[in-house]
């Protein structure tokens, strides 16, 4: 569990991992700053002013996918359709709004997990046990930015493939598609300038939509990260102390008051990934249920339509198990620390026995989905019991 004694080996195993990290800690940073969600102290207007730009954007689209399932509503397969890229666009105003209205909060996070990580990695003993997981979570951000992209690129270009397919066919007057299904309260003639207006809008709307998705995802997972990195230090820290020497004292001082950090950064990114995890628990599982349906209901495969639902599949997919996964394992660090702080020999000086009493005191550091639930794999499971439900009542009540 914790580094043994450094050599060549293990020198070019610690750069790995460094690497990892850093990789994973510059992909966040790129994708959270295209929307304008990575915390700055001083940023500029025009970085100020893009994430309301993104709220925009997604709240028109909502608005004219509202207008598409409000035409079709004798249509359980329109409708399923519509809705499940509202409930997209959605969940991108409303990580948004979470993100923005505690900006000053999510600052103060950053400056709490991210300055005191970096000054962990300077320690050659540590860096090794704080990077510990490295690679799977930079793997769960990587595989969800590539489900995002891979579905937004086949959204682009599903219209354009459904027109050059007509000219080749000489079909006449051409259909000109948009991306997204939408009705709006004005006419779009066939290629105009109305009709490149639209389309250029839905591209920037799947632009925000990529970024602000995956930015704040990864963001999310990294805090997460971070948080258990800061809870291998402590364990580290316990398990190697001896308490007859004279620096004992400072050390679980440093333990209490680093634990006291974590409980505000608990506090904190609950406050502003809380409802962000409530909705992804109640949206996900309608969304999975409706391209599930979307798949029933194919009269004519088509590759692009086939490879839009099943990496829009795998993206819901991921991402409900990204968070899930994510809080699981911060609740398993936490169990892991106290087990250090229990394991360690404190039972031989009775002086330490009401400070280790009181570092073994405190409740689970765990995160909650505004304290509906623990956020753990359990929420995975639940999902896609509620996914596979949600699913039968539909077929049941389109058949009927």
């Amino acid at each position: 569990m914790y580094p043994a004694k450094t050599t060549k080996q293990s020198i070019v195993f610690d750069k790995k991992l460094m690497s990892e990290y850093l990789a994973y800690r510059d992909s966040t940073k790129r994708l959270a700053s295209v929307a304008g969600l990575w915390p700055r102290e001083n940023p500029s207007h025009f970085y100020r002013s893009l994430p309301y730009v993104s709220v925009l954007i997604s709240l028109g689209m909502v608005f004219g996918i509202a207008g598409y399932v409000r035409q079709h509503l004798n249509s359980v397969a329109l409708i399923t359709k519509g809705m499940s890229v509202m409930t997209s666009f959605l969940s991108v105003a409303l990580k948004v709004v979470c993100i923005m209205s505690h900006r000053q909060e999510l600052i103060q996070l950053h400056q709490m997990l991210d300055g005191h990580f970096w000054t962990l990695l300077n320690d050659v003993k540590l860096s090794r046990v704080v990077l510990n997981r490295v690679a799977a979570f930079r793997y769960l951000s990587n595989l969800l930015t590539t489900f995002l992209v891979l579905a937004s690129v086949t959204y682009v270009v599903i219209p354009i493939v459904y027109v050059i397919q007509q000219h080749h066919h000489q079909v006449q007057p051409v259909k000109y598609i948009l991306i997204f299904p939408g009705v709006y309260p004005w006419k779009i003639p066939a290629n105009g300038l109305v009709y490149r207006l639209h389309y250029t809008f839905e591209t920037a709307a799947n632009v925000c939509l990529t970024c602000v998705t995956a930015g704040a995802d990864s963001l999310f997972t990294l805090y997460v990260f971070q948080m258990m990195g800061q809870l291998r230090e402590m364990a580290y820290q316990i398990s190697h102390l001896d308490y007859e020497r004279d620096d004992a004292k400072r050390v679980i001082r440093n333990c209490v008051l680093r634990h006291e950090t974590l409980i505000k950064s608990r506090d904190i990114l609950d406050k502003i990934y809380g409802p962000v995890v409530l909705w992804v628990m109640l949206t996900n599982a309608v969304v999975l249920c409706s391209v599930m349906f979307q798949f029933t209901q194919m009269k004519h495969i088509s590759v692009f339509r086939v490879t839009f639902l099943t990496a829009y599949t795998m993206l819901k997919l991921t991402q409900t198990f990204m968070y899930s996964w994510a809080g699981s394992c911060l609740i398993e660090q936490n169990e892991d620390y106290k087990t250090a702080v229990y394991s360690s020999k404190w039972y031989k000086n009775k002086q330490f026995m009401v400070s280790i009493l009181i570092m073994l005191s405190p409740k689970a550091l765990s995160l909650t989905a505004c304290k509906f639930s623990t956020v753990s794999i359990d929420i995975f499971s639940m999902v896609l019991n509620t996914a596979a439900s949600y699913f039968f009542l539909l077929q049941t009540v389109h058949d009927g």
